[in-house]
């Protein structure tokens, strides 16, 4: 087996989480939820944050 540099295995999640995420039905009463309007530069600093914080963690083990 391979090692995958920690920037690709966070990207990968996170290509996968909108496919584990579902909403079923709704509750009444329910609130609403809106989608975060971010800017480039802001989406950036966050990604880039996040790739840094994954170049710290080894592996997921226990996560």
């Amino acid at each position: 087996m391979t090692s995958v540099p920690a920037p690709c295995r966070l990207r990968k999640a996170s290509f996968q989480i909108p496919e584990l995420v579902r909403v079923v039905g709704r509750r009444p009463g329910a609130g609403t939820f809106e989608t975060p309007k971010w800017d480039q530069k802001s989406q950036k600093a966050v990604g880039d944050a996040l790739l840094t914080l994954d170049a710290t963690i080894p592996d997921f083990k226990g996560a």
